[in-house]
């Protein structure tokens, strides 16, 4: 409902305001309620305790209220000057006429000049009630026979005994003043739902929120900022309004804003007990609008708790193994017999050391094994203890407490020890960690339990470790850089992992794998290689092993622009000049003899049984056939 108190300057315009109230009303979708009150003598009005929308008044009145309100004037047109000159000119046959009131009231008078030919037209300007008597005492002396204006000055002009007459709003005035006032009440309440919006969604942020003038005074502020920058006025229940208007510093004492300072990004500022991490943008002057700045800060310690709290997500979602023995790739003899061998570890609770040149898939057999233990559904961490220096890597294994050194977030850290409780920890390249740190990992394998940084008290910990390297670890002890204890403790199930030129009958296997995962992943063209690729694959010797191929692989797939690769897109893919020979028949018959052994060794296993043999193979029954007729098998 829009509430209109319309103040009218004289008792008989009342009618014609509630004949232009029901007409509006009827054309209205929303409900309009109005009151009507006169005028006081002198303009002056109480309405603080009018419960009105908006405010309609004239003249001395629409100057003189001093209220929050909005308030429309109601305007004399020219048609109600005209109509009062008229009048004044027929009743006392005047030579010259006076228009006298607020510039609103009267502007315009004296060019009815150009239409009055036997009358002069002047007009006096005056800005309160109290002017009048001296502007009427000018005006008689400039000659003036008669005088027009609102209520006021009818009062002065009767008391005196000088002729005037009342001007009046005629009912398009009234009707006009009216629309404006129920347009203007449309936009008010318009953008006070826009500000209450954005106030909403200030307050609900978890950021301090202030904006000021150019000159550092409040202009607004959340509830947020509200509550952190008064809390040290203890007693005292501030709310955002009672901030508004003072300056800045009064709550950051820091941060001084003039019209010379510029963006700041980042500052540290201290406030009472407090630290704040503080960005201030300035907004340039725009669409009429002055300068000004927006100030964001944070609490350092919520900053420390977020931070805690993502570190910790992160690590949850990072504690899960991945890959299963399903996903290695490889059925030569020698991967088998190594998977075979993982797969019993995996049912062990003892550590693993896991061997292996760099890419022979040391963290792929790690998770796999974890995956395949009862540690299944426990985390399994993984750390590259050659990744981190001596220091960073002990706080990162073993944890800290609150304080324990310069940067230690509050609350202290869990390390990847407990992190791990229950599951598995994968420590790869543990030929690198430094010997002082061995001697401290030795005594958690043995006593099962750690310290951390700074702390008193000791934390128990079930975790399997799983351990890897490429280096020679004897040579390692030999030489000092690794302890022969700590050897013992984590070589306890060791698994060697072939290189990849130890594998030739699985290098096409391997290769057609990551084609097909490339060009399921960018859609690429490439879908085999020929024959002379083929051999080329097979001659390498893949020092890099099965993360040389799959480079090469990925390579392959965004150079070939066919479906099958010639030595040409190999020699692009691999930037030499490729070329690939036939296959030495020591080799040939090495792969030969050891895919026949395989043959023969599953047929005995299962008793001569063709389809049993090929489903331990993985292999078809005719595929099965057509090998034991190559190398001249029978079962």
């Amino acid at each position: 409902m829009l509430r209109i108190l319309f103040v009218i300057p004289y008792l008989e315009v009342e009618q014609s305001v509630k004949q232009v109230f029901q007409e509006v009303a009827s054309l209205k979708e929303e409900e309009i309620s109005y009151d009507i009150r006169l005028a006081e003598i002198g303009g002056h009005l109480d309405i603080e305790n009018d419960a009105a929308d908006i405010i309609i008044a004239r003249g001395f009145t629409a100057a003189s209220i001093k209220t929050s309100i909005p308030k429309i004037e109601l305007q004399v047109s020219a048609f109600d000057m005209m109509k009062a000159a008229k009048k004044c000119i027929r009743t006392y046959h005047c030579e010259k006429i006076a228009f006298i009131g607020t510039t609103n009231m009267i502007f315009g008078a004296d060019s009815f000049n150009e239409i009055l030919d036997d009358v002069e037209v002047t007009s006096c300007q005056v800005k309160s009630s109290d002017m009048l008597d001296q502007a009427i005492d000018q005006l008689l002396k400039e000659g003036v026979d008669a005088v027009i204006g609102g209520r006021s000055l009818s009062q002065v002009a009767s008391r005196r005994n000088i002729p005037y007459i009342l001007l009046q709003s005629g009912k398009e005035s009234i009707y006009q003043a009216v629309e404006e006032a129920i347009t203007a009440m449309r936009f008010s309440r318009s953008e006070k739902e826009k500000r209450e919006y954005l106030q909403a969604i200030m307050d609900y942020s978890f950021e301090g929120i202030v904006s000021t003038d150019i000159s550092g005074n409040i202009l607004s502020v959340n509830r947020f900022a509200a509550e952190r920058l008064n809390q040290y006025d203890r007693g005292r229940h501030h709310t955002p309004d009672w901030m508004i208007g003072k300056p800045l510093t009064h709550f950051l004492p820091e941060l001084s804003l003039t019209s010379e300072t510029q963006n700041i990004l980042s500052r540290l500022i201290t406030s009472g007990r407090r630290q704040y991490m503080v960005n201030c943008v300035r907004l340039s002057e725009k669409n009429d609008q002055p300068d000004g700045f927006i100030i964001t800060f944070r609490d350092i310690e919520n900053i420390q708790e977020d931070e805690g709290r993502i570190r910790k997500q992160l690590h949850s979602k990072g504690l899960r193994a991945k890959y299963h023995f399903e996903h290695i790739v490889g059925n030569s003899r020698i991967m088998k017999e190594t998977i075979q061998t993982a797969r019993k570890y995996a049912h062990a609770e003892s550590n693993v050391f896991i061997h292996g040149e760099t890419g022979t898939g040391k963290e792929l057999f790690a998770q796999s094994i974890h995956n395949a233990s009862s540690r299944r559904n426990g985390p399994f961490v993984a750390i590259n203890c050659a990744a981190l220096p001596e220091s960073l890597l002990e706080s990162e294994l073993f944890g800290y407490m609150e304080g324990a050194f310069t940067g230690a977030i509050k609350g202290g850290k869990a390390g990847l020890f407990e992190l791990a409780h229950n599951g598995t920890l994968f420590l790869d390249e543990i030929g690198d960690m430094a010997i002082n740190l061995q001697a401290r990992l030795l005594r958690v394998i043995q006593e099962r339990e750690i310290m951390r940084l700074g702390g008193s008290q000791m934390i128990p910990v079930n975790v399997r470790i799983i351990a890897a390297a490429n280096k020679d670890m004897q040579a390692a002890v030999k030489d000092g850089s690794f302890r022969q204890d700590l050897l013992y403790r984590i070589d306890v199930l060791r698994l060697e992992l072939p290189p990849l030129r130890k594998r030739e009958q699985d290098l096409l296997e391997l290769t057609e794998c990551y084609i097909n995962l490339e060009r399921q992943k960018t859609g690429c063209i490439l879908k085999d290689l020929d024959e002379h690729a083929q051999r080329w694959i097979l001659q390498q010797p893949w020092e890099g092993n099965v993360r040389e191929l799959r480079n090469f692989c990925e390579r392959l797939c965004v150079l070939c622009e066919n479906g099958t690769a010639t030595m040409e897109d190999i020699s692009i893919a691999s930037g030499t000049n490729a070329t690939s020979t036939p296959v030495s028949a020591t080799k040939t018959s090495c792969a030969k003899s050891d895919e026949a052994e395989e043959i023969i060794s599953a047929l005995r296993e299962h008793n001569g049984s063709r389809k049993e043999t090929a489903a331990a193979l993985h292999i078809d029954t005719s595929t099965l056939w057509r090998k034991m007729k190559k190398y001249g098998i029978t079962s």
